[in-house]
């Protein structure tokens, strides 16, 4: 059974001698925030995330989208989440271009395909420019 709350305010932390608090914020920092000083902070840019399917990828790239990027380019394993992903990301900043690839950046193979199907891209690396 998973602890409570309360339990996990009372675990001491190595270091730390502070107690949690109670209070949880869930709010944007303006300073961070794609409506406050990162308003068109992506300007123009073109721009891949791997992981882009869920979780932290999935924000990330919806994060580049309304800082005004011009493409985001999600990639991921799963399809049918980069499909959810683009949806979201095309819905919240109509003006990005959003291309979904499936791919899995442990393999040599898939990571040039993600590459070919994503285009031109600001910053591009190539792979032959790496190195091993």
């Amino acid at each position: 059974m998973p602890a409570t709350r309360s339990e996990l305010q009372q675990l001491p932390v190595p270091g730390w001698h502070a107690p949690f608090v109670a209070n949880w914020h869930k709010d944007v920092y303006p300073a961070i925030s794609t409506d406050g000083a990162l308003a068109n902070a992506a300007n123009g840019l073109r721009v891949l995330v791997t992981g882009g399917g869920i979780g932290i990828g999935r924000t990330i790239a919806l994060t580049f989208a309304k800082a005004g990027a011009a493409k985001v380019v999600i990639s991921g394993r799963n399809s049918a989440y980069l499909e959810q992903s683009k949806k979201s990301i095309q819905e919240a900043a109509k003006n990005t271009e959003v291309i979904a690839v499936t791919g899995d950046v442990t393999d040599e193979a898939s990571v040039k395909k993600i590459f070919e199907d994503a285009g031109e891209l600001d910053g591009e690396v190539h792979l032959q420019d790496i190195d091993r």
